[in-house]
């Protein structure tokens, strides 16, 4: 494009443009979580994805997990082969705690002794929010097992009526009269005088 022939402006868009054609190679060794995000008592599924020297899935190593938990304690978990699936391997996690776990899932039986490392972030249990809707039964059999009762909206009027006074030497009854007391006579005088002023303003009789 009428440019100097030092300039290596067209060779370097064509090498740029065949990287980002070129796909990559695949890991031999990839690992995955079944969730992107997990609570306390959640029980985490790692699972791993291993090829051989030719990247045909490899269903005869030896894989672990090394989980390092938020206070630093380390501990091992083996994974074992799942028959479903050719070349992956699965273990179980329970996370007691939240925190970042650190996993390092590791292939000591291959020559060059893969290892890949992965975060797990796990937070407060966020069961209270899930499935926030009315369980009747649960409640049911709380209220029974309590000795009380469950009542549904239409039930309340039931409610008034199963609600019972159970003496105790604690306990003392005392029965008052709130019609004749002046907080009453003041808040009626001030809603019908309220009343009276609202008709002026609208003209009303």
């Amino acid at each position: 494009m009428l440019l100097s022939h030092e300039d290596q402006s067209h060779e370097k868009i064509w090498r740029q443009m065949l990287r980002w054609l070129a796909t990559e190679s695949r890991q031999r060794l990839s690992v995955e979580l079944n969730e992107e995000s997990y609570s306390v008592g959640d029980q985490v599924e790692i699972s791993a994805t291993l090829l051989d020297e030719t990247f045909e899935p490899d269903n005869n190593a030896v894989l672990w997990v090394e989980v390092t938990d938020p206070g630093a304690n380390v501990s091992e978990l083996p994974m074992t082969w799942d028959l479903q699936k050719e070349g992956t391997y699965t273990a179980l996690l329970n996370v007691t705690e939240k925190g970042v776990y650190d996993l390092t899932v590791k292939v000591p039986s291959t020559i060059d002794n893969m290892t890949v490392q992965t975060p797990l972030i796990v937070t407060s249990s966020r069961r209270e929010f899930l499935n926030a809707e009315m369980d009747s039964g649960l409640l049911t059999r709380l209220a029974k097992k309590t000795g009380g009762n469950f009542y549904q909206v239409n039930q309340m009027g039931k409610l008034v009526d199963d609600i019972t006074f159970n003496p105790n030497p604690y306990s003392k009854r005392e029965t008052k009269s709130i019609w004749d007391q002046s907080l009453f006579l003041y808040l009626l005088i001030v809603l019908m005088s309220l009343e009276w002023l609202g008709r002026r303003y609208k003209g009303l009789s």
